[in-house]
């Protein structure tokens, strides 16, 4: 039984047969704060000191479809800029980034498997690519968050640009395929806000995301 499951039971069977309320007020503040992260941005030498649990989390997270970097050394040299969701003075939840002249390019993302770290990586999918300067590659249901939560599409003919590398355009004007290392041909649509380029205008979708069922579609590259 996980410690939010306990604090829920606790909810039900204390909580409410206190006489003024208290004991279950306090629980459900608890409970609250189990499931809240906030966020914190680290560069340089910051990062060192949450190396291993940030390794950790990515290889929990990517270990069902193939661990993209071979060991944390690597993550400090590829990814400069890391958003870490802390709770309680503990990262549940990681995205990290390159950085380009175009701004931040999402890379990897993960968590640690709680509620709060689910539910912090999910978020930072709704909110990240809605920052002017980042932008990543989706596909997927990735996508299907990215895009419900207003994430502007960034038209095929600036991709290749932006990521230095060829890509072949689909035909609807977003979505294209490229080769990712390890993984194969896929196809991808970039979103965000890269600096110095014109997006299109926001798209609305149904927004229904389990972020371990699809976290395959984030590029590594």
């Amino acid at each position: 039984m996980t410690k939010n499951e306990r604090i829920a039971q606790r909810i039900l069977k204390e909580g409410f047969r206190s006489v003024n309320g208290t004991l279950a007020q306090k629980v459900a503040a608890e409970f609250l704060r189990s499931l809240t992260a906030s966020k914190e941005e680290l560069t340089g030498g910051s990062r060192v000191q949450y190396l291993d649990r940030v390794f950790e989390m990515m290889e929990g997270t990517y270990k069902s479809i193939g661990i993209p970097v071979s060991n944390p050394n690597t993550l400090l040299q590829k990814y400069p800029v890391w958003w870490l969701y802390m709770n309680r003075g503990e990262p549940v939840a990681f995205a990290v980034f390159k950085s380009t002249p175009y701004g931040l390019k999402s890379g990897l993302s993960g968590h640690d498997g709680s509620s709060a770290g689910k539910s912090a990586a999910v978020q930072s999918i709704r909110t990240k690519f809605n920052i002017d300067g980042v932008f990543g590659e989706v596909s997927h249901k990735v996508k299907g968050i990215a895009l419900a939560s207003g994430a502007p599409k960034v038209p095929v003919e600036y991709v290749s640009d932006i990521l230095g590398k060829s890509i072949e355009p689909t035909g609807d004007g977003f979505s294209y395929t490229r080769n990712i290392s390890g993984v194969g041909r896929v196809e991808k649509m970039m979103v965000g806000k890269p600096r110095g380029v014109t997006t299109a205008s926001k798209v609305s979708s149904d927004d229904t995301i389990d972020f371990h069922a699809h976290i395959a579609c984030v590029a590594f590259e």
